[in-house]
């Protein structure tokens, strides 16, 4: 933080969830069936959170989870983490 000298004051975080095409049959501990913003019942979904510094959009953090896990509970898990 110092070498970049990065203002912590302000964080976004934004989570959001994307449709996978990986077959059903294979084993995945992310891409799970869950509600997708697409309505696609037949895909799997991964969810994807990014945490940056408002100022100069250095990403901080990013965390992958499970896509039938819902954005608030991510955000918990993420911070525990």
């Amino acid at each position: 933080m110092d070498t970049f000298q990065l203002d912590l004051q302000s964080l976004l975080f934004e989570a959001t969830h994307f449709d996978t095409y990986i077959d059903t049959q294979t084993s995945s501990e992310l891409a799970k069936r869950g509600k997708a913003k697409s309505k696609r019942s037949d895909l799997r979904v991964l969810g994807m959170a990014l945490l940056v510094s408002s100022d100069s959009h250095v990403p901080l953090l990013s965390y992958a989870y499970p896509g039938n896990q819902n954005d608030a509970a991510c955000l918990a898990m993420s911070w525990n983490n």
